[in-house]
């Protein structure tokens, strides 16, 4: 199947939403020259926005994923520390249903927003959780991308 960029942007109870199919998610599974091939347009959304403010080691949160249909995970995230020489420094997992780890990486200083795919996915529930490693009070915020489903924390 083909993936196509596609940009929406809607405004929803003072909510900004954009969705997108990111650059990465683009992949071909057919015969383009059998007059059965299919192309799919896949619009994903983004959730959020979700905080990262830990203040001490082991400070972690979570956010439930519910996949509706299969697709890539993206994750969108910006920290700092606060204070001038301390750096974020966390662990991110992305576990499923049976609790196995899929992805994980230990993420540091972030200033600018950075998106990090987390795979392609079969439809189900995940979690993607933050694990703070350091004492150093940080501050920031994440955004979890994906085609059709909800994100909550």
């Amino acid at each position: 199947m083909m993936l196509r960029k596609v940009l929406i942007s809607t405004l929803t109870l003072g909510l900004a939403f954009s969705s997108f199919t990111p650059s990465f998610a683009t992949e071909s599974k057919i015969n383009r020259n059998s007059s059965e091939s299919i192309e799919k347009l896949a619009i994903y959304k983004k959730w959020g926005p979700y905080l990262v403010r830990p203040t001490t080691t082991g400070d972690n949160d979570e956010v439930n994923i519910s996949l509706h249909e299969e697709g890539y995970i993206s994750l969108h995230l910006k920290q700092q520390g606060i204070h001038s020489g301390q750096k974020a420094k966390t662990l991110w997992t992305l576990t499923n249903t049976y609790g196995d780890v899929v992805w994980d990486k230990i993420i540091g200083e972030v200033n600018n927003e950075t998106i990090y795919n987390l795979g392609y996915r079969d439809a189900g529930k995940y979690k993607l959780t933050w694990y703070s490693m350091t004492n150093n009070k940080t501050e920031g915020g994440f955004y979890v991308e994906i085609p059709v489903g909800e994100v909550s924390q």
